[in-house]
């Protein structure tokens, strides 16, 4: 087994400290330039991810509607027994809910990121 001591990450970490300030201090605008663009990929990142979030809620949320209609025309119908039809349409309502508001907390994000889209960063 290999061990590093506290002290030896500690100096390789003010050193690497030490070295990304000074590069700041000298060369302030290549370093707000490449500050900017990591941000800018995070945020892409970010938004991308997103996007797959919210596409897969809606979907399973477009499920759980059809699911919730078939289940109340079975009910109707009288092909499941009430107590049946209960349990199902509460478990499909309480994970709707859940989605919804997940949903609505994906839509906000993505909103946010096109609103930042639209404001420029000033350097």
């Amino acid at each position: 087994m290999h061990y590093i001591k506290v002290k030896t990450v500690n100096e390789i970490l003010l050193k690497l400290i030490k070295e990304i300030t000074d590069f700041a201090k000298e060369e302030k605008q290549e370093f707000l330039k490449v500050m900017n663009k990591l941000s800018d990929e995070k945020r892409e990142e970010k938004y991308q991810g997103d996007n797959e979030k919210l596409e897969k809620l809606s979907s399973r949320n477009a499920e759980l509607t059809t699911l919730i209609t078939k289940l109340y025309e079975d009910h109707a119908l009288g092909k499941i027994p009430v107590k049946h039809f209960d349990r199902l349409f509460n478990t499909y309502d309480t994970e709707q809910q859940d989605l919804e508001k997940q949903i609505q907390y994906f839509e906000n994000e993505i909103e946010s990121y096109h609103q930042r889209k639209l404001i420029p960063i000033n350097s």
